[in-house]
């Protein structure tokens, strides 16, 4: 579902079909087995793209981000934050989206003390993906740390 999110504008703009999306991959991140790293590894990816999704339409379109869920969002970054102590191949996934998270949240989401919560162990996260693991992993990591500082609310 997340590969065509990104790949055809009328469907990435649909709020309620990137909403669908993101419970799906939730529910899947959520419900499989850490020893079936080839799935999570497909469904980390997803969540990469979705994530990239959302970006697209922060900047494309403001009313997107009015209008999605911090109840979305913030089961986002916890499913997010949970699936990190994976594998480095899933892990290198996982810092890509949590970059692309942190830069859609909105400045009302942000100033919420359970969103500033996530926003500190998603940062310590990244912080230390960069220094550890996989190189492509540290790349994402570093990536995605500058997709949170280019986010200006």
């Amino acid at each position: 579902m997340s590969r065509s999110t990104g790949n055809v504008p009328c469907i990435r703009d649909d709020l309620l079909f990137v909403a669908d999306t993101a419970n799906a991959i939730i529910t899947a991140l959520e419900t499989t087995d850490s020893a079936d790293s080839g799935l999570l590894l497909r469904v980390s990816w997803s969540l990469g793209n979705l994530s990239d999704t959302l970006v697209v339409n922060k900047l494309n379109n403001p009313s997107f981000v009015t209008d999605f869920s911090d109840i979305l969002l913030g089961r986002l970054l916890d499913v997010s934050l949970k699936t990190a102590a994976s594998n480095d191949k899933v892990k290198s996934n996982i810092v890509r989206a949590l970059g692309n998270l942190l830069r859609f949240m909105k400045q009302s989401t942000h100033d919420k003390a359970h969103f500033r919560e996530y926003v500190a162990r998603s940062v310590d996260c990244l912080l230390r993906a960069c220094t550890s693991g996989m190189m492509k992993t540290r790349w994402n990591a570093c990536y995605a740390l500058v997709n949170t500082l280019q986010n200006l609310f």
